[in-house]
């Protein structure tokens, strides 16, 4: 964790994955419901 705090580059590229990763999941849950709520397809099709 040392070496991550110590470098230029490192601890900005934690934030961003932390960051894409929280928007994708996000982004996951929101298309799941999309796809069920608005166009009708069965949970079993979604997968």
């Amino acid at each position: 964790m040392a070496f991550v705090v110590r470098d230029r580059y490192l601890p900005w590229l934690v934030v961003i994955g932390g960051l894409s990763n929280l928007g994708l999941t996000g982004y996951g849950a929101l298309l799941v419901l999309y796809l069920v709520r608005n166009l009708g397809l069965t949970t079993d099709m979604v997968g």
